[in-house]
């Protein structure tokens, strides 16, 4: 059984499954309400770190204690090269944020696939498996999000047209790093 005590959410306008259908041009607004409502506690704040083309946002804020990191992207990840740099550019983030992530309980990434010609990038699996070595971070929930669009959209080619993006919820747990290094046996949860 969990130690942390479980809080009440507010039901009024939040989604309650792991896929989230929004009206279009609402999206990002509906995302961050949600987040803030979901996982954050009254008073404390969501630091939003954009990753745009440039690799700019980037910065080693330490005094910031936020409750939720929040990571998204410009739409500047279009192909293969754009989506390789905001990769390497993510793990840099997560690197230099690392002490922000030890105040913060939860690091939340938004990702969207992309297609390449005609085969797709699993944006969201590439993040995972960059990920991987970041001990600390535990996927806690995979959200899918989409706008209930017009479906009259014309078919240039034979490709569906991608919709949806991902939120990766991770969250933090430093406390059962020190004790794996203090060689302390840990239960699975």
């Amino acid at each position: 059984m969990s130690s942390r005590r479980a809080r009440k959410i507010k039901s009024d306008g939040i989604e309650t499954t792991t896929v989230w259908i929004f009206p279009e041009g609402e999206s990002e607004r509906k995302i961050e309400y949600n987040l803030s409502e979901r996982f954050v506690v009254e008073g404390k704040k969501i630091y939003r770190l954009n990753i745009n083309k440039e690799g700019k946002g980037i910065s080693d804020k330490t005094g910031i204690k936020p409750e939720l990191i929040y990571v998204f992207q410009d739409d500047f990840v279009e192909d293969a090269r754009s989506l390789n740099k905001f990769r390497a550019t993510l793990i840099k983030a997560v690197s230099r944020i690392v002490k922000n992530l030890q105040s913060s309980k939860y690091l939340i990434i938004n990702v969207k696939d992309i297609r390449g010609s005609k085969y797709v990038y699993p944006s969201a699996l590439l993040v995972l498996n960059d990920l991987r070595d970041f001990d600390f971070l535990r996927l806690k929930e995979i959200i899918v999000v989409t706008s209930n669009h017009d479906n009259d959209r014309s078919i240039k080619d034979d490709n569906l047209f991608i919709n949806h993006r991902y939120l990766l919820v991770f969250e933090t747990n430093f406390e059962q790093e020190r004790n794996i290094w203090r060689g302390k046996r840990l239960s699975p949860n």
